[in-house]
């Protein structure tokens, strides 16, 4: 048998038995579990039932009411007053609805399964694009993207999947469906909009294909949600998730968090921060154009905006820092990198592969990390009413202590996100300095 069926086979024996039982637990509403309960699933799972009955939901209210009752089939309680937005966009929570038009107790052991595959079904894309072995895919994205996202219920594998098919179909000249794919990766809109630009700048054959898709998924939010509730996503969902979690050094990994924890304004950590991102996405889009034209390989294109985007930013988690992943690896299947290069590359990826702050949140690290957690506060009246959105009451509550906190210092948080950084910063000089290697010496003088 194949190295990499068997590993597959592996996943899906492991994570099919478990689905099951949380699905036979959850009716029973007797037990809490863990990675078959996850939070983000949980708000995406109501947000996406909020829509189909009608409501807007990116409102606290009925999103928290939802959520709250979808805790208790597990026989969890929430934190009194929290309420988890979902900032998902609108055609997101359209794809969502068959899985949330199911009993929450099905629903949640269902996405596990699939979560599990679609990491998989990443794993086996990123194997066929760089000749790796399919171990080798499955444990670099492994920490990363799956030890982090599954538990939390993220769409990153999904989008980690779309990327590295995308990423194939170009390779293969399959335009129109590399642009679909792509297009679909505004699922997290500031890890797809990269790849977006990238192929329409530097691939005219994917434009049909971007354009419609993008018109048909316009259409699809539209259409469910109306036009104001999806502007009000982009102009006011979007900008109030950025600032929810600027003060939240622990979990942030982008440059706004940073400057915060650093004394820096809200306003002006968001303003860096964004231009940090603009800043990156244009360098992105450039380096991979310049690598796909020297390797003609237009994977590049694909996969390199993204991993860019992550350097810096607004809001990023540790999950959304997986997609770097890909990229780091199609260069290093490319063969650029090359002696000491190739080292640093390898040493980059290593970095990159492994949660440093997931793992220093587990047994038994976190107790000699974190000795002296503060625990949550009670927190009294949170707006909530109709207008409310859900960011706000989140905004209101994490100030208010209602989530505790770990104790962590800066310079403790700051320490654990130095090998992160350091392999984001090592791949986007190793592939800027590979991509326009040479171009002094070939210039007229």
């Amino acid at each position: 048998m194949r190295p990499r069926i068997l590993v597959l086979l592996v996943l899906l024996a492991l994570s099919t038995p478990l689905a099951l039982w949380s699905a036979a637990r959850g009716i029973g509403a007797r037990q809490a579990t863990l990675v078959t309960n996850p939070a983000d699933f949980r708000a995406f799972y109501c947000a996406s039932r909020v829509m189909l009955a009608g409501g807007d939901p990116y409102r606290t209210e009925p999103l928290r009411t939802c959520e709250r009752a979808a805790a208790r089939d597990y026989g969890l309680a929430m934190l009194d007053g929290l309420v988890l937005p979902a900032p998902l966009p609108p055609f997101a929570l359209v794809l969502l609805a068959p899985i949330a038009a199911l009993p929450f107790t099905v629903a949640s052991p269902l996405w596990l399964a699939l979560s599990v595959m679609l990491f998989s079904v990443g794993a086996l894309l990123l194997t066929k694009l760089t000749k790796f072995p399919f171990y080798a895919s499955v444990a670099t994205l492994g920490g990363a993207v799956a030890y982090v996202s599954v538990p939390l219920g993220q769409v990153v594998p999904l989008v980690v999947a779309l990327l590295c098919g995308a990423a194939l179909a170009l390779r293969r000249e399959r335009f129109a469906l590399a642009g679909a794919l792509v297009a679909l990766t505004a699922i997290e809109p500031h890890l797809g909009l990269p790849a977006a630009l990238a192929l329409f700048a530097c691939e005219r054959r994917t434009r049909v294909a971007l354009a419609a898709a993008a018109a048909a998924l316009a259409a699809v939010s539209v259409a469910a949600l109306g036009i104001a509730t999806c502007r009000d996503y982009l102009l006011v969902v979007l900008p109030l998730h950025a600032l929810s979690q600027v003060d939240d050094f622990g979990i942030q990994f982008g440059l706004t968090a940073l400057l915060r924890s650093l004394g820096a304004t809200p306003h002006d950590a968001l303003l860096y921060g964004g231009l940090s991102y603009a800043a990156a996405v244009a360098g992105g889009i450039a380096v991979a154009g310049a690598l796909a034209r020297r390797t003609r390989d237009a994977a590049f294109l694909a996969l390199v905006p993204p991993a860019f985007a992550v350097v810096g930013g607004t809001f990023l988690h540790l999950a959304q820092v997986g997609v770097a992943i890909p990229a780091l690896v199609l260069l290093l299947a490319s063969g650029a990198p090359a002696g000491r290069l190739r080292a640093l590359a390898f040493a980059a990826l290593v970095a990159l592969s492994i949660p440093w702050r997931s793992v220093a949140d587990a047994p038994p690290f976190a107790a000699v990390l974190w000795p002296h957690p503060s625990p949550p506060r009670p927190v009294g009246a949170l707006p909530a009413g109709p207008d409310t959105y859900a960011e706000t009451t989140e905004i209101a509550f994490r100030r208010a202590g209602g989530y505790g906190s770990n104790g962590g210092s800066t310079l403790e948080e700051l320490a654990l996100k130095l090998p992160t950084w350091g392999a984001l910063l090592a791949f986007a000089a190793l592939a800027a300095g590979l991509a326009f290697r040479g171009r002094r010496k070939a210039a007229p003088s």
